[in-house]
């Protein structure tokens, strides 16, 4: 059965739920095959029921547990699938998650060009969708890539971004963000 797309993600049945939650508890403890094997029956179950939003977020987070163990390859390939559902239906903020995602595996392999472009890409997408929680966390993650192009003003104008938005969210890391802009400050 196909379920209506959204925006956002429908809500969980309990299979799917326990499957995920399980899943990240053992991504948290590094036992990497164990978090698989989560995630990979969430897919079946999210594919099997018609889920399409939770199929994407099972295919995102499979790539995460692939990116932290290292398998970039295999990770990309699944943030791609991801991606291509998350569009196919419609999902901004699957399709948000994932780009932050894939811009977080380039900088890793040290393709800040690819990371800065699938930022802003995101970055784009939080301006239309509104979502306050992903556009934080996708300037937040602009903000360190471009650090280490050196373009600090940019940085700056982010951070304060950032800040408005931490404010309006009364955001518990409002201080350490206003300490990070501080430190911006004193770049060239």
């Amino acid at each position: 059965m196909q379920r209506k797309p959204s925006a956002s993600p429908q809500p969980l049945p309990q299979d799917i739920h326990r499957l995920n939650r399980l899943g990240f508890r053992f991504h948290e403890q590094r036992r990497f095959d164990r978090s698989l094997e989560h995630f990979w029956l969430s897919l079946l179950k999210a594919r099997e029921q018609g889920f399409r939003d939770w199929e994407a977020i099972a295919l995102n987070n499979i790539g995460m547990v692939y990116q932290s163990w290292g398998k970039f390859d295999h990770a990309e390939k699944f943030y791609s699938q991801s991606l291509e559902v998350s569009e196919s239906i419609g999902f901004t903020h699957g399709k948000i998650v994932t780009l932050n995602n894939l811009g977080r595996l380039y900088e890793e392999w040290g393709r800040i060009d690819r990371a800065l472009h699938h930022y802003e890409e995101g970055l784009r997408l939080c301006e239309s969708d509104g979502d306050l929680t992903s556009r934080r966390a996708t300037l937040l993650n602009l903000v360190i890539c471009l650090e280490k192009t050196g373009n600090f003003s940019r940085c700056r104008e982010l951070m304060r971004e950032v800040l408005r938005i931490d404010k309006i969210l009364q955001h518990p890391d409002l201080e350490a963000d206003r300490a990070y802009l501080s430190q911006l400050e004193s770049r060239p």
